[in-house]
Parts: C-alpha cells; structure tokens; sequence
C-alpha cells in the first residue's frame, strides 16, 4: 500500500537495470535514504547511481535554439569523472542541431520547479565537454520521468504541460520525440543539476542500480520491492491509520444525553402553544363583545350563544368584525 501511495516502481526495460521511480516526478527524501540502505541487502550492490532528469526550455547556442528538450544530472557511467559543474555532455542530435562542438559555450532554460503560481525562467551557461553518440546508455528514454500530459503524449502536438509554449516547435523536433520520446539530450554532474532544480518536492527523479548478474533480475527486483515496501513508513507520505470504529464507541460513551432536555423543550412548546390558543380566544371573545350583547339583548339564552362561541371556536371559524 506503500508503494502505491508513494507512486513507486522499481521496473526498468533492462534487465541490467533496477530503476526507482515515482509518477510524483519527485523522489522524497526518505524514499532515497531508504532505497539507499536496503540495496545493499536486497540487490548485493552499494553502486548507487542517483538520477535528476528535467525539462529545459531551450539550448541556445548563438541564433540556433532548440526548443524543449530533457537533461539528465547524474554521475558515472552517464558522466565521466572529472567534469565539471560548468560543463555539459551533448548526443550527437543536439550536436548537428545547434552546430557546436567540444569546447563551445550553450545555454539553457529552465522554469524553476518552486516558482509556484509564476513561472520563472532562469538561464545558465555550460562548456561543451564532449559529444557521443545516441546509443547505449545515452539512449535511454526511461531517463525522463513522468511528466504529466508529457509522457504519455504521441506528439508534440498533443502536449499538456500546463506552461505556456513560448518557442517554436519544429517538424524535427517533433520527428525526435516520436522516435527518441524523452531520451535526454544532454548530461551534466548532479551537483550541478540540484543546485538548479531542487526544490521541496525532492532532489531526484530516480535512483539506479546496475547488477552484475542479470540473469534473476526478476527475482532481485521483488525482493527489492518488498524490503523498500518494510522499509517506508506510511506517515512519510502523509498516511495515518486510526482505530475509527473504536474512536465512534469511546466518542458515544463519553457523550451528553440530551434525551431529557429535549423533553423538556417538546413540554414548554406543548405548553406554549395552549396559552396562545387562550390569549387567541380571549382576544376574540372581546372583539366580539358588542355581537354577545346584541344576543342577549335579543332574548338570546346565555347558554344558546356560550354554545354558539364554542362552535365557533372549535372549527376555526372566527371572523373579525
């Protein structure tokens, strides 16, 4: 239950490969630091390799821009040691597109993921460290995680990112995503990607093992669920279990019997109402005390016209004169 309140899945298409992943984008913290220690245990492996994939508005190299496009900010094997936080690895695609090569400076834009209601753009300068191919690892489009009205998308076109399109998409752009969906287009260290996009909903998007031994991967991935699933607490996403049944009958117990009050409320009505019928035919016997008199005077007996009120009276039938 765990993992479907979190979001997770620890499946890749790779064998080699197990992948956690949430469809929040955002990995929480104590899903890391536990995925973290059960590894270990679980899969026999300590090479963690943390993943930040993001979208980017735009690489910009002189008067060639290339619009939307993902970037992924990890460490090796996707990196080599050495580079630098100032420094950006290209596939070859983005290459030919915005005409650079090793050593040419690029720049890309980014909204900020904390900016809330507004959206600030923000832009950073990258070194082209090198370029390779798109093959291998660098062709990985389980690198993007699930951007909603992004991922599931068959086109550009049918995009619902919930920002506003402000550069042009082009045919090839649009060409690249139906082969290629959302396999990053350039790499930099992870270092440098959470300085620009970590936000309060996580630092990661996901968290990668590599097995040496591919053959039980299946079997490896359980176990690795189950023993992540023990590890998380339900209260580390935002879930709490009350005794409800057992708070109802406690609630009952310790409760005010109003049964009396009301009693005595439906009494003090009851008797409310017979003194306003009281007032009620007093008020008519005196609005009528000039017919009474006409009656009597008539040679009317008191006790024809005291019967003639009381008809009257119990069939509603006053009239104001």
């Amino acid at each position: 239950m765990v993992f479907e309140a979190a979001g997770l899945s620890v499946n890749h298409p790779r064998d080699n490969i197990v992948d956690v992943r949430t469809s929040r984008i955002f990995l929480e913290p104590p899903v890391v630091e536990a995925a973290t220690n059960v590894a270990p245990r679980a899969l026999g492996i300590t090479n963690t390799v943390p993943v930040l994939t993001y979208l980017v508005n735009a690489f910009r190299s002189g008067t060639n821009l290339t619009p939307y496009s993902m970037i992924t900010a990890a460490g090796a094997p996707y990196t080599p040691a050495g580079l630098k936080d100032d420094e950006i690895i290209i596939n070859q695609w983005l290459a030919e597109d915005l005409q650079v090569q090793p050593g040419s400076q690029i720049e890309l834009s980014y909204f900020i993921a904390d900016s809330a209601a507004q959206l600030i753009e923000r832009t950073n300068q990258f070194r082209v460290r090198s370029v390779v191919p798109m093959e291998g690892i660098y062709a990985d489009r389980s690198l993007m995680p699930d951007f909603p009205g992004i991922a599931k998308a068959e086109s550009t076109h049918d995009w619902d990112a919930g920002f506003p399109i402000t550069y042009k998409i082009r045919p090839k752009d649009d060409a690249y995503w139906k082969e290629h969906r959302g396999t990053p287009k350039a790499f930099i260290t992870l270092e440098a990607g959470q300085r620009m996009w970590a936000n309060r909903f996580g630092q990661l998007t996901s968290i990668r093992y590599f097995l040496r031994d591919p053959s039980d991967a299946e079997r490896r991935r359980s176990m690795f669920a189950q023993e992540l699933a023990r590890a998380l607490k339900p209260a580390d996403f935002g879930l709490q279990f009350r005794p409800v049944r057992e708070a109802a009958f406690r609630a009952v117990s310790q409760s005010q019997d109003f049964g009396q009050l009301f009693l005595g409320f439906s009494f003090f009505l009851i008797v409310a109402a017979l003194i306003l019928m009281a007032l009620l035919f007093q008020f008519g016997l005196e609005q009528r005390g000039i017919e009474i008199g006409t009656l009597l005077a008539l040679g009317f007996l008191p006790k024809l016209v005291r019967r003639l009120i009381l008809s009257r009276a119990a069939c509603w039938r006053w009239s104001v004169v």
